[in-house]
């Protein structure tokens, strides 16, 4: 669901492949572009990705946490992001 938002968002098909550090890069290229925004929805949207990029970065560099909760958290703030983004009110 992301990588199908990502691309409507950046107006470009985001890379097949992606290493986890890609990832999060996409997730903050994605964040900016909704930051710039003036419009509430997207700039909801991009504080639910800034959340989503402190729970994937923090799965990837703190060994001794949880990643599965992590990660879990991450996809919440990602699709509560992505939704209202693509999908306007």
């Amino acid at each position: 669901m992301f990588h199908r938002g990502a691309r409507v968002l950046i107006g470009s098909e985001p890379p097949r492949g992606l290493t986890p550090n890609r990832v999060i890069y996409l997730v903050e290229e994605v964040r900016d572009v909704l930051a710039d925004s003036s419009l509430g929805n997207f700039q909801d949207a991009s504080d639910h990705l800034d959340s989503a990029v402190v729970y994937l970065t923090a799965a990837l560099t703190e060994p001794a946490t949880d990643q599965g909760a992590l990660l879990a958290r991450a996809r919440i703030h990602l699709c509560g992001a992505i939704e209202p983004a693509t999908y306007p009110a």
